[in-house]
């Protein structure tokens, strides 16, 4: 092959690089990668399934990763039947393997196993630019919002989103309770929720210096129908905006 030839295609071989190597970055920054926290007594696959309708709606925006927890519930906990493979993020009886997001208890367990848990899957599948968390996978991304924070936390992520949330309870949990959260929150909630009661999603909603509030009529869920599409982009569009602004882009 001739001097000049071979030249020519060295500089197209490494425009092309070029050029890959843009339309791969404009890819990673085209959508959000959000991590999701499941509820008590559910799975990171019955939580992917639940979160079907909601998906859609933000499908243009965000890509989603559902993990499982690292602890598994006892099945005869009670009468009622298990949401298929059920797990906890920790709990608050050792005994029975049990939770309540109610009560004021002195220790929790488990918990410092899930943290370690959730770093390892940043370590391993991320970057994440946010985490989303339901019900105790909320409370638990308020306590992971204080970690980070406070740079206990292996790992990072912009924002967070909490749907049927609520600071914990456990006495364990208070000392990282304190100051208020300075990431961008958005919060779900409903207002006929029996599960979570509105009023402990509000006040984990005060403790979040930048939020979006969204409520519904409904219960313990993430609403999925067409109205509620506007304003989760709303938030979701100003994080991929801060995204493509940032200097670590």
């Amino acid at each position: 092959m001739p001097v000049f030839t071979r030249s020519l295609h060295k500089i197209c071989l490494k425009r092309l690089s070029t050029l890959l190597f843009s339309i791969k970055a404009t890819m990673d920054t085209s959508k959000l990668k959000i991590l999701c926290l499941h509820g008590y007594r559910q799975s990171g696959e019955h939580f992917r399934k639940k979160m079907g309708g909601v998906r859609k709606l933000m499908k243009s925006a965000a890509d989603f990763e559902y993990i499982s927890s690292p602890h598994i519930i006892n099945s005869d906990e009670d009468n009622e039947p298990a949401d298929g493979d059920p797990h906890a993020w920790w709990f608050t009886n050792e005994e029975t393997n049990t939770y309540d997001s109610k009560e004021f208890e002195s220790k929790c367990f488990g918990f410092e196993e899930s943290v370690k848990f959730v770093e390892s899957v940043i370590r391993e599948k991320g970057p994440f630019d946010g985490i989303l968390g339901f019900s105790q996978g909320a409370c638990f991304l308020s306590l992971l919002c204080c970690l980070q924070q406070q740079g206990r936390l292996q790992g990072s992520f912009k924002f967070a989103i909490f749907s049927s949330g609520y600071l914990s309870r456990c006495v364990a949990h208070q000392n990282l309770y304190t100051d208020k959260l300075g990431l961008p929150t958005l919060h779900i909630f409903g207002e006929t929720d029996t599960v979570i009661p509105e009023d402990m999603s509000k006040t984990l909603a005060e403790f979040c210096e930048e939020k979006q509030i969204i409520r519904h009529p409904g219960g313990h869920y993430i609403p999925s129908n067409a109205h509620f599409k506007d304003p989760y982009l709303k938030f979701l569009q100003a994080r991929l905006a801060e995204k493509m602004d940032s200097p670590e882009r």
